[in-house]
């Protein structure tokens, strides 16, 4: 039986930690003993386990999950000053963040991209394997390192097998629920302006709009000057289990993406694991869109439910993805 050390600042509850989670019980089923280690409390507490843990643990596998990613390059070459193996898992292009400014206006910090770059490549050389999560990291990164031989695409994915969701009948609709979970307009009110006029203008239906934790007061401004926000309803932040049940009783999923070349974010997947169309104005050159057109909710047509794409769907499946594990992790 394999040894696995996981560092992961969060296991479990949000978005953050549920790649962690998920991966722990699919190495669980495949007969894989992880020790994890999350930052439950302080961090300096959590600093102090992880040292205690490389240096005095058993495994010789020591998994990190990234972002937050300073803190995980000391532990890398402790880890490797011991001999073990490191695998590296960037859920977020820690860089390429950096340089688009995290999506908003405003003058690029070129030196501390250049240190973070200097960063990336000392953990990537370190690294026995350096994952990431959307074909665009990819090739950026490959870029970057100038060779590609240690990196590995493992998408995210959808894992809520376990939750009990309501099916229900998407024919003949009387009203058609959109709904987005998390952040959107904060994105861009821009983007956002262009979805709530494609919608208002191009639904020939009732409609209604829900909102899951998302910001009332930056939406809530959009909706007003577009003239729908009379049709749109708020709900707090809701736990995943209960945020996948609401979204299941919905239409069609809402997202927006700050770099469509380099992100694909969680929404999508949550939507598609429940074959559910999602709509977005999209750049069809952008690699998001080549990747996911295929669930592109079609106004005419109006396809609430995704037609004769089992295998599609159960490509973007975490337990899928985890399989290109095989001979790293498990």
């Amino acid at each position: 039986m394999k040894d696995v050390l996981m560092i992961s600042y969060s296991i479990g509850g949000g978005v953050a930690g549920l790649r962690s989670k998920a991966l722990i019980d699919f190495l669980n089923k495949k007969g894989v003993n992880v020790k994890a280690i999350s930052c439950d409390s302080k961090l300096l507490n959590w600093y102090l386990r992880i040292f205690l843990s490389i240096l005095l643990g058993k495994e010789k596998i020591v998994y990190f999950s990234c972002g937050p990613f300073i803190y995980s390059i000391f532990f890398i070459i402790l880890a490797k000053i011991l001999f073990k193996k490191v695998i590296v898992d960037f859920r977020d292009p820690w860089s390429s963040n950096i340089l688009n400014n995290y999506g908003k206006f405003g003058k690029v910090n070129n030196f501390k991209y250049n240190i973070v770059v200097f960063l990336e490549k000392i953990i990537y050389f370190l690294s026995t394997n350096f994952i990431v999560c959307t074909e665009g990291m990819y090739l950026e990164y490959g870029k970057i390192f100038k060779k590609n031989d240690k990196i590995i695409l493992i998408l995210n994915g959808y894992s809520f097998d376990s939750i009990n969701i309501i099916p229900k009948d998407k024919k003949n609709k009387e009203i058609i629920k959109f709904v987005c979970i998390g952040k959107f307009a904060e994105y861009s009110e821009v983007k956002a302006e262009n979805i709530f006029n494609d919608i208002k203008n191009k639904v020939k239906t009732p409609f209604s709009i829900d909102f899951i934790g998302s910001n009332y007061t930056i939406n809530a401004k959009v909706l007003k000057k577009c003239g729908i926000l009379q049709y749109s309803f708020f709900h707090e932040k809701k736990d995943y289990p209960d945020a996948i049940k609401f979204t299941s009783l919905c239409d069609v999923g809402l997202l927006i993406l700050r770099d469509e070349n380099i992100e694909y974010g969680t929404k999508i997947f949550d939507y598609i694991g429940l074959e559910m169309p999602f709509y977005s104005i999209l750049n069809k050159n952008e690699l998001f869109f080549k990747e996911f057109n295929f669930f592109l909710f079609d106004f005419k047509n109006q396809n609430f439910i995704v037609d004769s794409a089992d295998e599609k769907i159960k490509h973007y499946n975490r337990e899928t993805q985890f399989l290109k594990f095989e001979g790293i992790l498990y």
